[in-house]
């Protein structure tokens, strides 16, 4: 076997057949090898041509170490702005007895069907619905979001809704 001065080896050439239509529908018009394996490039039972396909791998971040500082490339660093956390606190609600009762509490029924309710430290704002689940929004960490929680639970419970659970 020679080698070519470039070190490269060519593949021996594979000689190929086109099959000719049986009529103009284009029901057999593949470019086939002898095998009769269709060419790449090629749409089955068609012959028109096709872009070729990658196959693409989905990147999977790795997790940071917890009080590791991220850093980009380009140097930005991600801090984190708002959490959000549900709890569901297992009993039913009134929530227009929330509203008249409670501070910082508005509940509009036509515009929206929660109770929304505003504390100071830490500052965030729940959405508590009439099934007793709570969504809690606005914490900057999340140790600060179940605070939150359990205030916004505790309120709740000083309400006149003692059966208002919240377990970790």
């Amino acid at each position: 076997m020679d080698i070519p001065p470039s070190g490269i080896i060519a593949p021996a050439a594979v000689p190929t057949t086109t099959t000719a239509p049986a009529n103009n529908n284009n029901a057999n018009n593949n470019t086939t090898t002898p095998a009769g394996v269709a060419v790449a490039g090629t749409a089955p039972h068609t012959g028109a041509a096709v872009a070729p396909t990658t196959t693409m791998v989905p990147f999977t971040p790795i997790p940071p170490t917890p009080g590791a500082e991220v850093r980009h490339s380009s140097g930005i660093t991600p801090v984190l702005q708002n959490i959000v956390c549900t709890v569901n606190l297992d009993t039913r609600l009134d929530l227009k007895h929330i509203t008249m009762m409670a501070r910082n509490a508005e509940y509009n029924p036509r515009r929206f069907a929660a109770v929304i309710m505003r504390i100071r430290e830490p500052k965030t704002t729940a959405l508590i619905f009439a099934s007793g689940k709570m969504v809690c929004t606005g914490a900057k960490s999340e140790e600060l979001a179940k605070l939150a929680s359990r205030k916004f639970a505790r309120i709740i419970q000083k309400l006149g809704y003692p059966n208002a659970k919240f377990k970790v």
